[in-house]
C-alpha cells in the first residue's frame, strides 16, 4: 500500500486510487443506460477551457498542451 499525505499530491497506480469500490466501465455504462454504439467518440480534442488558481503551477502539470489565450479575473 502507498502511504499518502493529504493534499500533497502523488502518483499512484489506478487500482490503488480506485480501491475496492472499482466498477468496470461496462457495468457503469449499463447502470447509466448508456448505449456504447450511440456515444460520441472524440478522435481529437481541438480546445478546452480550464480554470485553476495558479496557472503557472497547472501548466507544469499539463504537459504537451499549450495555452492559446489567458484572461485574468473573469467575473
Amino acid at each position: 500500500m502507498v502511504a499518502l499525505l493529504p493534499n500533497h499530491g502523488a502518483t499512484v497506480p489506478d487500482f490503488v486510487a480506485v480501491g475496492k469500490e472499482k466498477e468496470s466501465q461496462y457495468d457503469w455504462l449499463k447502470k447509466q443506460n448508456i448505449n456504447r454504439n450511440e456515444r460520441i467518440q472524440l478522435k481529437k480534442l481541438s480546445h478546452m477551457r480550464y480554470q485553476h488558481p495558479d496557472l503557472d503551477e497547472i501548466n507544469t502539470f499539463m504537459i504537451g498542451m499549450s495555452m492559446a489565450k489567458s484572461i485574468e479575473n473573469i467575473p
